[in-house]
């Protein structure tokens, strides 16, 4: 991402609740990416959003933010979304679904809070080098 994005219903065309990344999407520093509450972002397999700029990324209770496997035939994960050194931000309220690792910290510090991992392949949550805090998250292992 070259400039200022917002994916959710915001009033701005085009709007839509559901973003499908089929490739993967570099938040480039300087650029802040905000995804609105009750967004859904689906991921193909292998795919993930890293982020050097700032994510804001503020779901709420009972409008979380879904992070998800883009519908696919085989149970293949997404790999995360990643803030590098020079990133910021923060995730809250938010459900992720089968991913590699939903939130990787390395070298930077966003705010985590209050999200719900159902499945993740390795990880809910890695933290290197970052001061970041997890707060209230829940991790469900599908049966």
């Amino acid at each position: 991402m070259k400039s200022y994005t917002v994916w959710g219903i915001d009033g701005v065309p085009p709007d839509d609740d559901t973003y499908v990344v089929t490739a993967d999407v570099t938040v480039r520093p300087g650029v802040t990416l905000t995804i609105l509450p009750g967004t859904t972002v689906r991921f193909n397999p292998a795919v993930g959003l890293w982020v050097d700029g700032t994510l804001l990324a503020a779901g709420l209770p009972g409008a979380q933010i879904q992070f998800l496997a883009n519908g696919t035939i085989l149970p293949l994960p997404w790999r995360a979304i990643q803030f590098n050194a020079t990133a910021m931000g923060s995730i809250t309220w938010s459900i992720f679904d089968r991913p590699e690792v939903a939130v990787i910290a390395d070298g930077s510090s966003p705010t985590i809070g209050n999200n719900t991992v159902r499945t993740a392949f390795i990880f809910g949550f890695y933290l290197a080098g970052s001061s970041s805090v997890i707060v209230s998250a829940a991790r469900r292992i599908a049966a």
